[in-house]
Formats: structure tokens, sequence, C-alpha cells
């Protein structure tokens, strides 16, 4: 974020024009640069025993999928194509913006969330951390509706309004270089946190039975 702040909040890389703007660059919206999918699906009607489900509880616990059982899914989810970002419409204001991890393969995740694909993959990196944004963010709360504060919800359709200063192509390629591999290692910390997390109780018990 850091990074991403110094490059296309400060524009500290490049000339400006007399607005303080980098030269070249031009307002848009996230309706040109990324797209929505709400291709639904039935969890009981799958075939597999198991399946790698994005949840709001799993975001809150892990930052993980969990392995369920599609039997006890009881509502349809969305379908999550390989390289989204899922970001939560339910109460935008605890922010849950979630990047995918393509080794967790066929997954779905709850409605609860906008499921968002770059237009050019390559620029995930550039898009998941304009999502992570003061502004997103806050662009999100100022468009969602709902009866109580408890419940309020923003429309996929209205998020694709939010409107920022794109840089060029090339430049966001250059960006999504630098930051790909750090994002990278932070999915890899994640999964290893996992790995280490099962291992303990098995070496617990080892260590308990060891010592009687």
């Amino acid at each position: 974020m850091a990074l991403f702040k110094s490059w296309f909040e400060d524009f500290e890389p490049f000339d400006k024009d007399d607005t303080g703007k980098p030269i070249g660059w031009s307002l848009t919206t996230l309706e040109t640069k990324v797209t929505t999918s709400t291709q639904s699906v039935n969890p009981q009607k799958l075939k597999q025993k198991q399946v790698w489900h994005y949840s709001i509880p799993a975001f809150d616990s892990e930052r993980l999928p969990v392995s369920d059982e599609p039997s006890n899914i009881l509502s349809n989810k969305y379908c999550v194509p390989n390289n989204s970002i899922l970001v939560s419409k339910l109460n935008p204001d605890t922010k849950r913006i979630w990047r995918t991890i393509n080794c967790f393969e066929n997954a779905i995740c709850s409605t609860e969330f906008i499921v968002f694909n770059a237009v050019q993959e390559s620029h995930r990196a550039f898009y998941y951390l304009l999502f992570n944004t003061k502004q997103f963010i806050d662009f999100l709360v100022s468009n969602s509706t709902g009866s109580t504060n408890s419940r309020m919800r923003v429309k996929p359709t209205s998020s694709l309004d939010f409107e920022f200063l794109a840089a060029t192509d090339d430049i966001i390629e250059s960006f999504c270089k630098e930051v790909e591999p750090l994002l990278a290692q932070i999915d890899n910390n994640l999964l290893e946190i996992r790995e280490l997390s099962n291992l303990i109780p098995i070496a617990v018990a080892k260590m308990m039975s060891l010592s009687r």
C-alpha cells in the first residue's frame, strides 16, 4: 500500500502538469477496467466431495477459503474464476478485500461478495490495492443501501461507477511487476500459517505421549 500511495496518490515518480496531476493520465471508471461475475451455482448439485468456499467467516478467520462438503452448503453461491478479487458488499465499512489464490481450484464464494476480474489480467495487483484504498471503501459506503446499519449492502453495478485517475497501461504493468512478488509472498505466508496450525495439535499430542 505504501508503494501504491507513492505511485498513484502522491505521484512521486512522475512528471506533473500545472494542476499537480501526472502528464497523460486521465479520469476513468472501473466499468472500463474490470468485470463483475454473478455466475451462480447450487453447491448441493456439485459432484465433488469437497469444495473450496470463500466465505465471510473464512476471511475473518484465516483469509483463506475453507474446504466444505457441498451437501452442507444450503444456499446458492458464486463461481470464482481464477485471478479474481472478492470485495464484500455487506457492510462495506468493514473492509474485506480478498485476492483469490489459484491453487484453490473450482472454488465458490458467498453471494455477499462482488467478484471482480481485471480486463487485463496482469493488472490484478493494481486493482486489488486500489480496492484497499480509503477512497474506494468510502465510495462503497456512500453507495450502500439497507434498512438498518447492520445490513447495509452495495450493488455490484454501483461499484463500477467508482472514478479514479488512471495511469497508462505500461505504468500499471511496471507497478504490478514490482508488487506482485510481495503479494504472492503474503499468500504463501498465509498458506504456511495454515499448514503450521494444522501441525501444532499433532506435535503437541506426540509430545504429551512421550512425556508419559
